[in-house]
């Protein structure tokens, strides 16, 4: 084999990309696989640190573990407790290598999508959302049926986003109180630590927001990892319109008295000591007013000392 510069894992770990340079990544990985499965061929290991960069190009190696679908056996027996690697591994390898089919790498893929754009397999908080989601179902008849049919799913991502007048019917939508599809929560999902900013400052957003959270449009991790963005995102910046803190904080109590799990409850509580530590008054005082008493104890402890002198 032609050596490699340097695996994927390393060089997304190690380098800071722009979002053009991430997709380029995914359609090469994607196109890659689909010349592989259009051979009947599987590999059943995907992972960042078995492609390889050489001269700009993405290479796909070690396929060990990969099959001929035309064959008669292959590994019939074999565990995978021991092989693939765990995080990018179709759950449905963990009992029986043979198990493995191109559902398999697509779940892989899926996963790795993830890490190319969060570095964490796991984070589903990017522009690919839809993509990675569907990829990576548990249940394989939810999941893409070829690599083709993800390509497209990559391809529809990309017109909806380079589509202005679908930003303006989902603007129009929030606007006016009206129910949001499963393309808007998509499109949430794919919001950015910035544009997740912005969006808070409407009243109207942060309710359907909310809402999508409460009523598992928006799945718990997602939503947990937009408010997260959220924190970075006000740790990252300097604002320069004291407005811009309290959006942080409304957001922050508009979810303290949803229906949430306690984790969640815990990061609406750090967005609400947002305001509260950069003394916004009026702010402050409508926290002491309907929200201090009216929570769990354990939370309220966790509530700014600026609080507490209530």
């Amino acid at each position: 084999m032609e050596r490699g510069e340097c695996d994927l894992y390393t060089y997304i770990e190690e380098n800071e990309l722009d979002d053009a340079f991430r997709k380029n990544i995914v359609y090469q990985i994607a196109t890659i696989m689909k010349k592989v499965h259009d051979r009947d061929k599987i590999h059943r290991d995907l992972s960042p640190n078995n492609i390889f960069i050489r001269s700009g190009l993405l290479k796909i190696a070690d396929f060990g573990l990969g099959k001929d679908l035309n064959a008669f056996h292959s590994h019939q027996t074999m565990k995978t407790n021991s092989v693939g690697q765990y995080y990018y591994c179709d759950p449905r390898q963990f009992m029986k290598l043979k198990d493995g089919d191109k559902q398999s790498d697509i779940y892989s893929i899926g996963k790795i999508i993830n890490f190319v754009f969060t570095k964490d397999p796991n984070n589903t908080s990017h522009y690919y959302y839809a993509v990675s989601a569907k990829a990576t179902a548990l249940d394989p008849k939810y999941r893409y049926k070829t690599m083709e049919e993800l390509i497209e799913g990559l391809q529809t991502v990309d017109k909806r986003a380079s589509d202005k007048h679908f930003e303006e019917r989902f603007n129009e939508k929030i606007l006016n109180g009206e129910e949001l599809d499963e393309e808007d929560v998509n499109y949430i999902c794919s919001f950015s630590g910035e544009k997740m900013f912005k969006a808070i400052g409407s009243i109207n957003f942060r309710t359907a927001f909310v809402s999508l959270g409460e009523n598992g449009a928006l799945d718990e991790s997602v939503f947990l990892s937009k408010l997260e963005m959220l924190e970075d995102y006000y740790k990252s910046k300097r604002f320069f319109n004291w407005n811009d803190y309290d959006s942080f904080g409304y957001l922050g109590s508009t979810i303290i008295g949803g229906n949430f799990s306690y984790a969640i409850k815990e990061k609406a509580i750090s967005l609400i000591n947002i305001p509260i530590s950069c003394n916004r008054y009026a702010f402050t005082e409508m926290v002491k007013r309907e929200i201090v008493g009216n929570i769990e104890p354990a939370l309220e402890e966790l509530l700014d000392d600026g609080i507490k002198t209530k």
